[in-house]
């Protein structure tokens, strides 16, 4: 059932379209932070960082780069990184790069905020305190994973652990056509499918709120007109700035779901296998709605989804009682295109998931306080996992 009695709360601003990474010194400007350290990956373009920078020519003398991020969020370079920012008096971070920079940014911010703290001590929900430093994300190409929620997930090099908490979300994120990367069809297809499980997860889940289902509304209502149009174009940047920026919304969307039973399979899928388990959940939507369409409540909402994802004619013309059922059919022949991009269509074994899917399911039941209200058998479970070859 929707709460009308609920809190929702994001600290993120956003910022879209060209001349977008101009906004970024007036904002710290407003915040008396002069001296930014830029962090980003060796594989993002030298004529990249120049743009970013040029940004900041007439407000700043100098600008601090750091550019050997790695793949994935680790403490050796977190703690490399936030080295660098106090030796060179830095008093913000802007993290430029996909979605492993933007969640290092978040990482390091944390112990230049905190005077060194041990990040492991603070795993958990909630655990931290007070204000942090100023944070900007600046993607350069459509991505999954949760950068700018209140989600974290370290790599100390024998095992991980997540941190929670609202003061995670960066200052804001910057989305600029000048900034974009062209992607393959494959990865674009990844961030499509990231976004379509976070919207529809938060609309449609346990933690649904009116807030909620207005970011996923439009995100919904971006990808239903790019979708087409950004795996056959992926060169236009302007149009995967679009697509980026409904990756964005769709982390707004989920950001303040903490339950549900697409939530507790992607957390599982993620520590289990280390990857972001928002794509491969992604695959698996239509059975997960088609679990939750047996509640009257979510029946309400998937129907109101098919405007976005299918548009106003064919929302007018299909019977009200049709309407849900109709949502998860073009959910299921989006992910059915989506699964087909590229060179070789996406299986749970090529995106990185090596565990059975027995011991998924299991993990998953065992997960009580994730799965909240929301009630699963293993079986019924299993039959997720399952409808993904």
């Amino acid at each position: 059932m929707t709460s009308w009695d609920y809190s929702f709360v994001h600290k993120t601003k956003l910022f879209h379209g060209r001349l977008a990474l101009e906004q970024i010194p007036v904002e710290l400007e407003q915040k008396s932070a002069r001296n930014p350290l830029v962090i980003t990956q060796g594989n993002i373009p030298g004529r990249k960082v120049k743009t970013l920078v040029n940004a900041f020519s007439k407000f700043l003398n100098r600008i601090n780069i750091y550019g050997r991020v790695p793949s994935v969020v680790e403490e050796e370079s977190i703690h490399e990184i936030a080295g660098i920012y106090n030796e060179t008096g830095a008093d913000c971070i802007l993290a430029l790069g996909e979605g492993s920079v933007i969640e290092t940014g978040k990482a390091v911010n944390i112990l230049v905020s905190k005077d060194g703290a041990n990040l492991r001590n603070l795993q958990g929900r909630d655990t931290l305190s007070g204000t942090m430093r100023p944070l900007f994300a600046i993607p350069t190409r459509a991505q999954s994973g949760f950068s700018i929620n209140k989600s974290l997930q370290v790599d100390s090099g024998n095992d991980s652990y997540f941190l929670v908490s609202t003061l995670l979300m960066p200052t804001a994120v910057v989305t600029d056509p000048r900034m974009m990367l062209a992607g393959s069809k494959q990865e674009i297809a990844k961030s499509i499918l990231a976004s379509l499980f976070k919207a529809i997860e938060a609309a449609t889940g346990p933690d649904r709120n009116p807030t909620s289902k207005a970011f996923a509304h439009s995100c919904l209502d971006s990808l239903g007109n790019e979708l087409n149009d950004s795996l056959e174009n992926i060169k236009n940047k302007e149009l995967q700035a679009r697509i980026v920026n409904a990756n964005v919304l769709s982390d707004m969307a989920i950001s303040n779901t903490s339950h549900g039973l697409g939530f507790a399979i992607s957390r599982t899928i993620t520590d289990k296998g280390n990857i972001p388990g928002d794509i491969p959940t992604g695959l698996m939507l239509p059975e997960i709605m088609k679990i939750r369409a047996k509640e009257s409540e979510s029946q309400e909402m998937m129907a109101r989804l098919l405007l976005p994802l299918a548009g106003p004619e064919v929302y007018a013309s299909t019977p009200s009682s049709d309407r849900p059922r109709e949502t998860i059919k073009k959910v299921e022949s989006l992910i059915a295109y989506l699964r087909e991009a590229g060179e070789e269509a996406f299986t749970l074994k090529n995106l990185g998931i090596l565990s059975g899917n027995e011991d998924i399911a299991r993990a998953v039941i065992r997960d009580a306080k994730t799965l909240g209200d929301e009630t699963a058998t293993e079986h019924q479970v299993m039959d997720v996992l399952n409808s993904v070859p």
